[in-house]
């Protein structure tokens, strides 16, 4: 599942932990979780949230949600 979870993150698409949680049906605590071991394991960074300056440039901008938690993938 962490691999499919990884392959859909990958896509370049926004989601929500609860959207990603119904699509894998499992828990939203579970979902977090294994985002955070992603984190941990060096497979996603954490963007908490963005400076409004560099909101300017990126692709998100439109569906940000300046409290949101979002994870990026990570080159290895």
């Amino acid at each position: 599942m962490i691999e499919e979870l990884l392959q859909r993150i990958s896509q370049g698409r926004c989601f929500t932990t609860h959207s990603l949680a119904q699509e894998f049906r499992v828990s939203n605590e579970l979902m977090e979780a294994m985002l955070n071991d992603l984190v941990r394991a060096g497979h996603l960074k954490v963007l908490n949230h963005c400076e409004d300056k560099e909101c300017k440039g990126c692709q998100m901008a439109a569906s940000c949600k300046p409290q949101a938690k979002m994870w990026m993938l990570v080159e290895k």
